[in-house]
């Protein structure tokens, strides 16, 4: 058995889950490449840091998507 700096994975119900998305949009992420994965035989896998970088590339799209709508309503 493989020792040392081996993460623990989520299967894609877990991952589904803690992030609050159907499997189809997981499987539209993964198909779009907005979200890195593995694949262990016929099994998708989630490693944390995939869904650390996911969530902080939805963030960095909500802030810039906010700032578009702040200055529509401002009317800049």
């Amino acid at each position: 058995m493989h020792e040392g700096n081996v993460e623990a994975t989520l299967s894609e119900q877990e991952f589904c889950s803690a992030v609050g998305i159907s499997r189809v949009t997981a499987w539209r992420l993964r198909l779009a490449g907005r979200i890195a994965y593995c694949r262990v035989g016929n099994k998708v896998r989630y490693l944390p840091r995939h869904i650390d970088e996911y969530l902080l590339r939805c963030e960095k799209q909500l802030g810039r998507s906010r700032s578009v709508h702040e200055k529509a309503r401002d009317g800049r």
